[in-house]
């Protein structure tokens, strides 16, 4: 599944941002740890399986992450605007609008609070010019899968291609950067021991 060009890929990535790297394991991906502050921010890929009747799908994503401990309540979910995500969240009641056209017009923002929108207000420049399409910061089950322990969070995003463009992961990784800045700021999050 993951070959030694997956190593190479990320260990060059670390390599290029000074950061902590780890080959690949079996079907897991090389992982690019990088240190801000203390929190550990991730970077890897991923392979996402599903059942359809027989059929077997799979598809491979690039995901950056960072788990920290929050003694406040925080959910917020931004996806990028389509026909499809808007017709679903037609009767989202928690979605919010930030009253930035620029981020109004590209992203669906839901959210069970309207404070957590402070950490999205101080970085409109940074997500429009990451060109990212799904941001989330959750607690329930994690957004891969695994169940988060109490008083931890996650910020994540993901990149529907198993290889990104190390500018892409640069802006992504300057974005994760001013967002852990804001939350440390507005909810005093603290990084996992």
């Amino acid at each position: 599944m993951f070959t030694n060009e997956n190593n190479y890929y990320w260990k060059k990535f670390s390599d290029e941002i000074n950061a902590d790297f780890m080959e690949r394991k079996y079907w897991h991906s090389a992982k690019c740890f990088y240190d801000y502050k203390g929190f550990k921010i991730i970077f890897d890929n991923y392979t996402h399986h599903a059942i359809s009747g027989r059929n077997s799908i799979d598809s491979y994503l690039t995901r950056i992450y960072v788990l920290f401990n929050c003694d406040k309540i925080l959910h917020l979910k931004l996806q990028e605007r389509s026909i499809l995500n808007v017709m679903i969240n037609i009767f989202n009641s928690k979605k919010i609008k930030l009253n930035n056209q620029l981020l109004d017009d590209r992203f669906i923002i839901s959210s069970k609070e309207k404070r957590s929108l402070i950490i999205l207000s101080k970085t409109v420049e940074k997500l429009i010019e990451s060109n990212i399409k799904y941001l989330f910061v959750d607690d329930n089950e994690g957004i891969w899968g695994d169940k988060l322990n109490v008083n931890q969070f996650e910020l994540a995003t993901y990149i529907d291609n198993y290889k990104v463009d190390y500018s892409n992961l640069y802006k992504i990784k300057e974005l994760f950067e001013i967002l852990i800045d804001n939350l440390i700021s507005d909810y005093n999050i603290k990084s996992l021991k």
